[in-house]
Formats: C-alpha cells, structure tokens, sequence
C-alpha cells in the first residue's frame, strides 16, 4: 500500500516509478486539447443558443414593436379622424352659435323695438285717456250750456210769445182807437153839416170837439207812446229773434259740436279698441318673443355646453394625440447616427486607482485630460447650443478597470444628459 492508503494495481509498478518522465505525454496533450476544444465547443454552442435566443427575441420585439407601431399608425389615423370630424363638429356648432347669436341679437331688437312701440302705445292710450276725459268734460260742459240755452230759449219763447200777446192788444187798442176817431170824425162832419141850424150846440159841440181833441191828443199820444212800446218791443222782437237766431245757430254749432265730439268719441274709442287689440297683440307678441328668447337662450346654453364639452373632448383626444406622437415618434424613431453631427469623443477609464476622463472636439489633435465638472460644463454648453446636433460617443478600453455598473452609469448620464438621440425634446 502507498501513502494515502490506496492499493497500487498497476503492473510493472517499480518501473513505472523509476522510468516517469517529466514531461507529459502526447495523450495527455491530446487529452487537454480535446478537453479544450469541448469546452470552446460547449462555450460556442451555449453562445449560441444565448444569441439565437436574443435574436428570436429581438425579432419577437421588432415584430411587437412593427404590431405596435401598425397598431399606433391606425389608433392615430382613427384619432385624425375623430379630430376632424370633432372640428366639423365644432365649426357646426359655432356656426349654429354664431347663428343663435345673431338671432339672438335680432329678438333682442325686435324686442326692443316692440317695448318702444309698446311704450309709445302706452303713451298714446294715456293721451288718448286724457283727451277723452276732456273730451267728456267738454261734452258735460258743453251739455250743461245747452240746457241752459234750451232754458233760454224756453223763456225767450215766453217772453215773445207775452209780447206777441201785448201786441195784438195794442192793434185791437188802436182798431178801437180808430173805429172811435171815425165815429168823431162822422159826428164832426155831421156837427159841421148841422152848424148853421144847431148853433145852440155849437158851445156845446166846441166842448165837445175840444174835450174829443183832448181825449184824440191823448188817444194820440197813447197811441204814439203805445206806437213807440210797440215799436221798441218789435225793436225787441227783432233783437230777440236774432238772439233767438243766434241761439239757433249756436245751438245747431254746439249740435254739430256734439256730433263732432260725438264722432270723435266714436273714434277715439275705436282708435282706444284698436290701440287696445294692438297693445294686446303687441304683449302677446311679446311674451311670444320672449318665449322664443328663452327657448334660444336655452339652445344657446346648451349650444355653449355642447361647445364646452367638444372643447374638453378636444383637449383630450389632442393630448391623448400628442401623447400617441410622441410615443409614435419614440418608435419610429431613426436610427442613431453621426453623420451631419457634432461628435465628442469621451474616455472613460480608471488608472492607478482613480477615474480618468479623456476629451476630444472636432478639431482637436489628439485626447486630453479632464476633469467631470469641465466636462459637464462643455457638454452642457453644447448640448444648448446645437441640441440637434450633438453626438457624444463614449469610450471604455478594454483594459479600463472599470466595472460593467460603473461604465453603464457614466455612458447612461453622458447619452441621457447631452446626446441630441437620448435626451428628452422637452428639456
């Protein structure tokens, strides 16, 4: 037995152990390179798989992303869509806002001028009110002078009907009177004719003829004064038939008058009906107009309601447009390239235990040290000036000493913060 307790089977064992060599023996070399190349075989084929992996599922993702992106083009041809309709819809509905405004507008006259027509209505029915009042206080006026003249009349009819009376009884006086100078006359003639055979009567007789001159002086004179009454009563008579005339004619004026007025009254009571009936058509057209005006008004609310709403549902499908954009735009977007472009070249790497950053511009002759905060800086001013153009390619040597976290996250700031292809439009 051996050392380590195991039994030695082998043949020829003493000289096995006098005649090993140093080196190793061609199986042995064989053995390893076979062993080496079924590792690297193993290694390749595991890659392999890994890659074909990746590949089916970067093809899987491309075929997503193409679903994706077909999906986003019809979602966004149908959100175009909905767009215009919803701003025809809009137009629409701001015409028909614009023609409730200008109906609007027109009631809104319409109603205006019916209120001044109805004012001015008003205004002529309390004229007309007031001229009928005076009108009837015309009239009453006018019917108490009437009755006055009547009684006027009625006693001017009295008194010429007395004096109509008085003179018939002076023409009787004065037929009497005159009978009775015939009778004196005839006794004078036959006095005269018995003179020369009554001279005894002939005192008697002068008494006589004197006492009938006396009584014929005084018949004379009562028949001149009775004359003179008479003539001043027909003097009255005439003054009180034109009086009376006058009255007549001041009765059939104030007749026509109160036709006139009655005519008028007439009238302005129709003209009241009418004014009245067209001051109720007027009220009923009226509240006809301000039912119309409310129920527009309505429409218009709810127009305006209608036009809130479409706006909000506007907003929302532009931003949910917007929002498809962008991610359209995220997807479709080209790829990263450095033609037309600012490049910036950055080393990154760690030497003798520290972080080293090297920088070159177009332009530049070879690499320079710098340090992060300059290199932020110039980055930074870059990246304002030309947004669009930027193109920062990082460097990690294969010997960099850095680990995979620490170059993903110095690649990661330097793209995201400055690179024109991963910074955000909206910064």
């Amino acid at each position: 037995m051996s050392d380590s307790n195991f039994i030695d089977l082998r043949l020829n064992r003493e000289t096995v152990d006098h005649n090993e060599s140093f080196w190793p023996s061609f199986t042995d070399i064989m053995t390893v390179i076979v062993m080496i190349f079924l590792m690297a075989m193993v290694v390749l084929l595991v890659r392999n798989m890994e890659l074909v992996a990746e590949l089916q599922s970067t093809v899987e993702a491309e075929r997503a992303a193409a679903e994706l992106a077909r999906a986003n083009i019809e979602q966004k041809e149908s959100l175009s869509r909905q767009l215009a309709e919803t701003r025809e819809i809009l137009e629409t509905i701001r015409a028909k806002l614009a023609a409730s405004e200008a109906d609007y507008r027109t009631t809104s006259e319409a109603l205006a001028r019916t209120t001044s027509e109805r004012d001015r209505l008003i205004t002529a029915r309390d004229s007309l009110a007031v001229e009928l009042q005076d009108t009837r206080n015309d009239l009453v006026a006018t019917r108490s002078t009437l009755s006055q003249t009547v009684a006027e009349r009625e006693q001017f009819q009295t008194d010429l009907e007395r004096v109509q009376t008085e003179a018939s009884e002076l023409q009787r006086d004065r037929r009497r009177l005159s009978s009775e100078l015939e009778t004196t006359r005839a006794r004078l003639a036959a006095a005269s004719e018995d003179a020369a055979t009554r001279s005894t009567q002939l005192a008697t007789a002068r008494e006589e003829t004197a006492r009938t001159r006396d009584l014929l002086d005084e018949a004379r004179t009562e028949s001149e004064r009775r004359k003179q009454v008479i003539e001043e009563q027909f003097s009255t008579i005439g003054t009180l038939e034109s009086e009376s005339q006058r009255l007549a004619r001041e009765t059939a004026g104030l007749r026509e008058q109160l036709q006139n007025l009655t005519g008028e009254l007439s009238t302005t009571r129709s003209s009241l009906a009418a004014a009245t009936t067209s001051l109720q058509g007027t009220e009923m057209e009226l509240e006809s107009l301000r039912k119309d005006y409310r129920a527009r008004d309505e429409e218009l609310q709810a127009s305006r309601q209608q036009v809130s709403v479409t706006d909000r549902r506007l907003a929302e499908l532009q931003g949910d447009f917007d929002d498809l954009q962008v991610k359209y735009d995220k997807l479709v977007k080209p790829a990263r390239s450095a033609a037309n472009k600012h490049v910036v070249e950055v080393r990154y790497f760690k030497s003798d235990g520290k972080y080293r950053i090297q920088y070159r511009e177009p332009g530049d002759s070879g690499f320079r040290d710098i340090s992060r905060q300059e290199m932020d800086r110039r980055l930074l001013g870059l990246s304002q000036e030309m947004p669009d153009k930027l193109y920062v390619r990082v460097i990690i040597p294969d010997d960099s000493g850095l680990s995979y976290t620490e170059a993903w996250q110095f690649t990661s700031h330097v793209h995201n913060s400055y690179d024109y292809y991963f910074r955000d439009p909206e910064e």
